[in-house]
């Protein structure tokens, strides 16, 4: 007979989509990232426009952006965006991409 400890460590994956219409119909207003196995603390979300200024920041676990910039409804156009988060195994992750809105 052999014994061994065998350790599980939680699993993790994070969806983020290209596109949304923040038109207020009901059907893919926000924008935000998904998944699971991600930390409520180490979150972070930054949406920047074109010309690098950040206009959207929150440190809540997959809170949405609506697509709006000082209380006004930003153009149609390409935006960047970054995540960093950790794991529940307490790794940090950081990605970056970018999100098309459309109306």
């Amino acid at each position: 007979t052999v014994y061994n400890t065998v350790v599980i460590k939680g699993e993790h994956a994070v969806f983020v989509p290209n596109a949304f219409t923040p038109d207020f119909d009901g059907v893919n207003d926000g924008f935000h990232p998904n998944g699971f196995g991600v930390a409520d603390i180490g979150y972070e979300f930054y949406i920047f426009d074109r010309w690098g200024e950040k206009i959207f920041e929150s440190n809540i676990k997959f809170e949405p952006w609506y697509g709006d910039y000082k209380n006004k409804l930003v153009p149609v156009g390409v935006y960047a965006w970054r995540l960093i988060y950790k794991d529940l195994n307490g790794k940090i992750h950081k990605l970056t991409g970018h999100v098309t809105v459309t109306k």
